[in-house]
C-alpha cells in the first residue's frame, strides 16, 4: 500500500518538515495494519474510485485535502473502519474474538471441570444427597444457554470492549501512556477482581438483582457446577458491567482475557466439594478463595450469606469488612442453600430460568414474625384466651 503526498506536504522550513516527516513514520507503520482490504472497504465508503498502483496488488491513496497531515489520515481510515464495522455484514469480521482466544477459553474450562469433578467424585468431604445428574442438567444447561446470548450480542463481552477500547484510545491505561505488558495485565487482574467483588455485593443487596442471583444460591449442594450456575440475565448483566469497567480502564485484551481464564477457573475451585488440610488452606485464602472459604457464603443462614463475596482474591473481604472465617455450625453441619425453596422448585433447566419471577417462599421463622406483628397491630399481645 502506498500513499501519495499532496503537493506542499512536508515543503517549507526544512526543520518543520524533517519533524513532520518524523511524526508522519508512526502513522505510516499503523496504516498497514489496516491492509488493502481495509482501504478498499474505506473507498467504497467515500465513493472514492480505486487507483491502480506501481505494483502488484497496491492501491495508491489519494489525499482528500491540500496539506493533510499523514496522522489524521491514518485516524481517518481507522475511524472509517470503526464505523464499517458496526454494518451487519463487517461486525463479526472486525470485531469478532479470535478463533484461538475462545478454544482457549474453553480449554481453561474443560480442564479444571474435568479435574474437580474427578478428585470430587473420589473424596468428597460433604456427603451427596441428590445424584449428580439430577443437578448437573440444569447447572449446566444455565451457563449454555448464557454464553450463546452472550456471544450472540455484539460487543457484550468483556474481551469485545477490551478490542474496541484500544481501538479508540479509551480508559486510564491509555490516558497515562504506554505500560508494560505485564503491569496491564496484573492491573486488569486486580481492578476486574475488585470490580467483580462491587457486583456481588450489589447482588445480593438490591431486591431485583437478588431475584437473579438467588437462582445461583437455590443450590441444596456446592459442587464444581455451582461454579456455573448463573442465570443468563445475570450473566448478562454481569457482562455489560465488566465491558463497562474494561472501556474504562482501558485494559488490554491480554490482560481481560487473562483475568476471564482466572475468573472462570476460580469460580469452579471456590465451590468444589473439596477439602484443604487446615495449614494449606491457612495459607492459600490469605491470596485466592479457597473452597471452605467461600463454602460460608452459600449458608443458608443470612447472615454468612452476606459474607465472603470475593470471587478470586480473598484480600477485598478482608480490607472491607465482610470476611468470615468459618460458618458457625462447621463445615460437615452447615445447611446451604435458601430458606423456604423445597428441592423440587430448585433442580431442572426450566424451573432455574423462572425462579426469578416466583416470590421466595415464606419460611416458618417469616410466618412466626408476621403473626406476632398482627397480634401486635390488632392489640391481642398479653391477652390470655
Amino acid at each position: 500500500m502506498v500513499f501519495q503526498d499532496p503537493p506542499g506536504l512536508g515543503q517549507g522550513d526544512g526543520a518543520a518538515a524533517a519533524l513532520e516527516e518524523a511524526r508522519a513514520e508512526p502513522a505510516l507503520e499503523l496504516a498497514h495494519v489496516l491492509g488493502e482490504r481495509r482501504l478498499a472497504q474505506v473507498h467504497a465508503l467515500r465513493g472514492a474510485p480505486k487507483a491502480s498502483g506501481p505494483r502488484h496488488r497496491q492501491e495508491r491513496l489519494q489525499l482528500p485535502h491540500r496539506g493533510l497531515h499523514k496522522l489524521q489520515l491514518i485516524g481517518r481510515i481507522r475511524t472509517s473502519d470503526w464505523r464499517l464495522c458496526k454494518a451487519r455484514r463487517y461486525r463479526h469480521e472486525c470485531m469478532e474474538m479470535p478463533g484461538s482466544e475462545a478454544i482457549l477459553r474453553l480449554a481453561a474450562f474443560a480442564i479444571p471441570f474435568a479435574l474437580l469433578a474427578a478428585v470430587e467424585a473420589m473424596t468428597p468431604p460433604r456427603r451427596r444427597i441428590i445424584g449428580r445428574r439430577r443437578r448437573w442438567v440444569g447447572n449446566l444447561g444455565l451457563i449454555i444457554v448464557g454464553t450463546i446470548i452472550v456471544r450472540a450480542i455484539p460487543f457484550a463481552s468483556a474481551v469485545a470492549m477490551a478490542g474496541l477500547a484500544d481501538n479508540r484510545g479509551w480508559g486510564l491505561l491509555h490516558a497515562i501512556g504506554p505500560v508494560p505488558v505485564w503491569m496491564g495485565i496484573a492491573a486488569s487482574i486486580v481492578v476486574l477482581d475488585l470490580a467483580m467483588y462491587v457486583q456481588h455485593v450489589l447482588f445480593h443487596a438490591l431486591p431485583a438483582l437478588w431475584r437473579l442471583h438467588r437462582v445461583h444460591h437455590t443450590d441444596p449442594e456446592l459442587d464444581v457446577t455451582t461454579g456455573v450456575r448463573f442465570h443468563p440475565i445475570e450473566i448478562l448483566l454481569s457482562a455489560g458491567f465488566k465491558g463497562a469497567v474494561v472501556g474504562l480502564l482501558g485494559a488490554p485484551v491480554l490482560g481481560v482475557i487473562v483475568f476471564e481464564i482466572v475468573l472462570n477457573a476460580g469460580s469452579l475451585w471456590s465451590h468444589a466439594n473439596l477439602r484443604l488440610p487446615g495449614m494449606a488452606d491457612r495459607l492459600l485464602r490469605m491470596v485466592v478463595v479457597t473452597p471452605d472459604m467461600h463454602r460460608v457464603h452459600h449458608s443458608i443462614d443470612r447472615v454468612e450469606t452476606d459474607s465472603n463475596f470475593g470471587f478470586t482474591l480473598s484480600w477485598w473481604d478482608r480490607l472491607l469488612g465482610t470476611y468470615r472465617a468459618q460458618p458457625t455450625m462447621g463445615h460437615e453441619a452447615m445447611v446451604v442453600g435458601v430458606a423456604g425453596f423445597a428441592v423440587r422448585d430448585v433442580l431442572g433447566l426450566g424451573r432455574l430460568l423462572v425462579q426469578p419471577m416466583v416470590r421466595q417462599p415464606d419460611t416458618l421463622s417469616d410466618l412466626g414474625a408476621r403473626h406476632r406483628s398482627e397480634e401486635r397491630s390488632l392489640g391481642l399481645t398479653g391477652r390470655k384466651s
